[in-house]
Order: C-alpha cells, then structure tokens, then sequence
C-alpha cells in the first residue's frame, strides 16, 4: 500500500511538472528575419536580436537563436 502512495504522487508530480512546463513558450530570433512581429513564437516571425525576444518572454520561456554571428 505504501509503494502505491508514493507512485501515486510521484505520478502526481509529473503531472504538475507538465502542465506548468506546457505554459511556457518559446520565442525565437533570427538576424536575417525581414518580417519581425511579437511575439515571436516562430521563425516566420522571429525577433530579430535578442534583447527583443527578452523583453517579449516571461518567466520560463525559451528562447531559440539561429546559427549565426
């Protein structure tokens, strides 16, 4: 019985963990980009530096820069 409570929590966790891990976004910058809009969530879109996508992320957010200089 013991073992099933710490599974169950343990299973609990995890999903905590996911939920709070799927309100996070990522947003994403390329140089290049000659069509920036925020906020940024796809390449389409990207900021192109990265002190734009900073200041449109929130807490937890990603941010994904392309290969370049």
């Amino acid at each position: 019985m013991k073992t099933l409570k710490i599974k169950l929590a343990l299973a609990g966790i995890l999903v905590v963990g996911s939920a709070l891990n799927s309100l996070s976004s990522k947003l994403y910058v390329n140089v290049n980009n000659a069509t920036p809009a925020a906020p940024f969530t796809n390449w389409v879109s990207a900021a192109t530096n990265i002190q734009q996508a900073v200041d449109a992320a929130a807490a937890g957010d990603d941010i994904v820069v392309t290969n370049g200089i």
